[in-house]
C-alpha cells in the first residue's frame, strides 16, 4: 500500500465513521449517507478515491474519459450484461446506489492511480442525493478546454513572471 493509497483510505474511513456516527446518534439521521470522491496529488501520481455515483472525469489529449464506475443498481445490471445503456437511461433503478459512505461501519472506497501529465484537468461530478442528471458531455468538455486554457494561459505568465525576476 502506497502512501497515497493509505491516506486515501484513512480520509475515506474518518470521514465514514462521522457519518455513520452521526446517523448512528440521531433518528433524524438514520440511513444517512453520501457518496464521495477525493484526489491526492502525490509526486508524478494523482490518486483517485470514490464511493458511490459521484464522478470524476479526466480531459487527456482532447477527450473527456470517465475514470470512475458507479456504484449503483444500474451500473451493476450493465456490467451483468443484463440492461443495455439505453435502458439504463429510462431504469427505475438508475438513483439506486449500491455502496454509500456512512451507510455501514466499513467502506470499501476503489482507488485508482493515474500518472500526472503537464496540464491536465479533472472534473468532478457530485449528484443530489436520489438523483442523476443527464450529463452535457458536450457543456463539460467545453468547461474544461476553457479551464485547460486558462491553466495554460497562468503557467506561460508565471514563467515570463520568473524569467523577469531572474533577470533582475
Amino acid at each position: 500500500c502506497s502512501l497515497a493509497e493509505f491516506k486515501l483510505l484513512r480520509a475515506v474511513e474518518e470521514a465514514n465513521r462521522t457519518v455513520f456516527e452521526t446517523a448512528q446518534s440521531n433518528p433524524i439521521y438514520r440511513s444517512m449517507g453520501t457518496t464521495l470522491v477525493a484526489l491526492l496529488f502525490s509526486d508524478a501520481v494523482v490518486a483517485v478515491a470514490h464511493v458511490g455515483d459521484s464522478r470524476v472525469y479526466l480531459q487527456r489529449k482532447g477527450k473527456l474519459h470517465q475514470l470512475t464506475e458507479d456504484h449503483s443498481m444500474v451500473q451493476e445490471q450493465l456490467r451483468q450484461g443484463k440492461i443495455t445503456k439505453e435502458e439504463a437511461e429510462t431504469s427505475p433503478y438508475k438513483n439506486v446506489i449500491t455502496r454509500a459512505v456512512g451507510i455501514y461501519e466499513f467502506v470499501p472506497p476503489d482507488i485508482i492511480f493515474l500518472e500526472l501529465q503537464k496540464v491536465q484537468i479533472y472534473a468532478l461530478q457530485f449528484v443530489e442525493a436520489g438523483t442523476r442528471p443527464a450529463i452535457d458531455l458536450a457543456k463539460l468538455r467545453t468547461q474544461v478546454a476553457s479551464a485547460r486554457s486558462s491553466l495554460i494561459r497562468a503557467e506561460n505568465n508565471l514563467q515570463v513572471a520568473k524569467a523577469r525576476l531572474n533577470q533582475a
